[in-house]
């Protein structure tokens, strides 16, 4: 399970289990450590999310 972040320009991917970046473009070292924080804060939630909508 993964997501992809995106912002304009810049785009992030991060594994979900564990949490961690995969790579990214355009994010600077602080967005990146606040965006991998609210992944782990927001996981459980993300990994449902996921799960609802690659299961139809």
């Amino acid at each position: 399970m993964h997501i992809h972040v995106e912002r304009d320009a810049a785009l992030a991917k991060f594994w979900l289990v564990p949490v961690r970046l995969q790579h990214s473009i355009g994010f600077g070292r602080a967005e990146l450590v606040k965006i991998e924080n609210l992944v782990v804060e927001h996981r459980e939630t993300i990994m449902e999310a996921w799960n609802d909508y690659f299961a139809n």
